[in-house]
């Protein structure tokens, strides 16, 4: 599982929508400049639940997400004749017979440190006209649902139910021969969302998911429910079943929960998340790797508004009706939705602020984690991850959007640079507060810094946009050959977060590896004092503002 630079093509796929919507999903629509309102629907792991497993062959332009139609079978003409294909898959739950990607295992942990082994009370969407099947020489897992509910014996969810919806939502792209059939693709992992979703059960009659495109009722490739797909009271369901509706709850506080993959090849890159303090195993299996993953869900913002197209902002405008295609849906019309991680998204959120107001509309108790789709491969990071033969890190943070990609490494001033970027307000009206957490491979600091293997120490620093260096409460702790940091409490809109490591304390940074990236030089002022600094990502030093 190589993670590949972001394209067109990328883009679109990552651009589904939930299957509550009031419109159908759609993974890449040019908006026009007309409309007559627009806004963000930006909700984390709006791909779980949202797009059963399909395969789709690509049109001639492969960066085109309109032209992926569905394979109806494996000699389906349209899909005989395209030598790119798409699949979209939702793991199966690991048994005896799987020999690719799945999910082997859940847990929870309660306050007390004693681990809950979970179980499977029923998949989710088990629909047979729905099945992909496990094709071992091409590197397709199989899949038999949207994912599956699963409980924890004792344990509730805030609102007293049981039930905790787990799906991992897994992306190939795939090549083969012009006039072959479907099954003699072969496909690269491409990246997937993983989470652990708490649900309120709502008894009824709704409808199921399918998949669609351009030639079946859509505007480019998605799905649509073929029924009601919202709770009694118009809230959205998270999943659908025939009988049922789940809608979103919260986490029980005070536990951490777990995942084990069992991926069918070694991931490469980082992987990002929303998870609290993350304890992180890996393993060789006889395929790929197992990871297990295990942390603190977190809360974090959504963003659900419309605004008439007079009160759009000049600035989200210039973005929005550039001719790019978006993702549209949510929950009204033409809402723009999309990965938090795409740097489309953080621009999105900063030009449109004057319409929400820097306030979010509501905040989630969320845990999931996910392979990062940015290829920041010149970066010296990324370099010091590539021998690994498996993922260099995991960054988690809180804030709505971020950074997509590893942290980057400013060998001017030694320090590893993230952004994130999210409403300054929660929807109350109170300061946000946020997290970040860093889980890096010990031996990829060493690397990056030319450090020997005696112990490596870190320090956080947390810096606003105007300059300002906040406090935030930090930890920093090394284990089983992983370096774990972690700063909360700091505030929004768009801070850098910034972490240095030393080796010894006040040891100066000893052989850092050259980065062939681009350095920009800015001005700083602090009264009458000016101060230029150059670096890859240039920021004020405390007390000085950006001239």
């Amino acid at each position: 599982m190589k993670l590949r630079a972001r394209t067109t093509l990328v883009l679109g796929t990552s651009l589904l929508v939930l299957a509550a919507l009031t419109v159908p999903a759609q993974a890449g629509v040019a908006i026009p400049s007309d409309v007559p309102n627009l806004g963000l629907y930006f909700v984390d792991n709006f791909q779980l639940g949202s797009m059963p497993s399909q395969i789709f062959g690509k049109g001639a332009d492969q960066n085109d997400s309109t032209a992926f139609l569905m394979c109806k079978s494996n000699t389906d003409d349209y899909c005989m004749k395209a030598s790119g294909i798409f699949a979209n898959i939702n793991l199966d739950i690991c048994n005896e017979r799987s020999q690719t990607s799945c999910i082997a295992n859940v847990w929870a942990i309660d306050p007390n440190g004693k681990k809950i082994p979970g179980t499977v009370s029923k998949i989710v969407q088990d629909l047979p006209d729905q099945y992909v099947e496990e094709n071992v020489a091409a590197g397709l897992p199989a899949s038999h649902g949207l994912g599956a509910m699963w409980n924890f014996p004792g344990v509730k969810t805030a609102s007293g139910g049981s039930d905790f919806f787990v799906a991992v939502q897994d992306r190939f792209n795939g090549e083969k021969k012009s006039g072959e059939p479907v099954s003699a693709t072969k496909y690269q992992d491409e990246n997937f969302v993983a989470g652990i979703v708490p649900v309120n059960e709502i008894a009824g009659s709704y409808g199921v998911l399918h998949a669609n495109d351009a030639q079946h009722g859509n505007g480019a490739w998605g799905s649509s429910p073929d029924g009601p797909a919202n709770g009694p009271d118009g809230s959205p369901c998270l999943v659908t079943d025939r009988n049922y509706c789940a809608t979103k709850a919260l986490f029980p506080e005070g536990y951490r929960f777990g995942m084990t993959l069992k991926l069918g090849s070694k991931p490469t890159g980082w992987f990002s998340g929303r998870l609290g303090l993350p304890a992180i195993t890996t393993a060789d299996s006889s395929t790929g790797e197992s990871i297990s993953i295990e942390a603190s869900p977190l809360m974090v913002p959504t963003l659900d508004f419309t605004v008439p197209n007079a009160q759009i902002p000049d600035a989200a405008k210039k973005i929005a009706f550039n001719g790019t295609q978006w993702g549209r849906g949510g929950t009204k019309n033409w809402q723009i939705v999309g990965e938090q991680s795409d740097p489309h998204m953080m621009d999105l959120l900063t030009a449109f602020t004057p319409a929400f107001g820097n306030k979010a509309t509501s905040t989630n108790s969320i845990w999931s984690f996910k392979t990062m789709i940015g290829d920041n491969s010149r970066d010296a990071i990324y370099r010091c991850s590539s021998g690994l033969s498996s993922f260099g890190g995991l960054v988690t943070s809180n804030a709505l959007t971020y950074s997509d990609g590893a942290p980057a490494f400013d060998k001017s001033t030694g320090e590893l640079q993230y952004k994130v970027a999210s409403p300054h307000f929660q929807e109350d009206g109170t300061i946000a507060r946020g997290s970040y957490d860093l889980a890096i491979r010990s031996s990829v600091v060493r690397c990056l810094y030319g450090f020997t293997s005696a112990p490596v120490r870190a320090t956080i620093s947390i810096q606003s946009e105007d300059g300002e260096n906040q406090v935030a409460t930090t930890v920093v702790n090394e284990k089983d050959g992983w370096l774990y940091l972690s700063a909360k409490g700091f505030t929004f809109s768009s801070p850098t977060i910034a972490v240095k490591f030393t080796q010894e304390a006040g040891t100066p940074i000893t052989k850092p590896i050259t980065a062939p990236t681009k350095q920009l030089t800015i001005n700083c002022v602090k009264g009458k004092v000016s101060k230029k600094v150059t670096a890859v990502k240039p920021i004020c030093p405390a007390g000085f503002k950006l001239k």
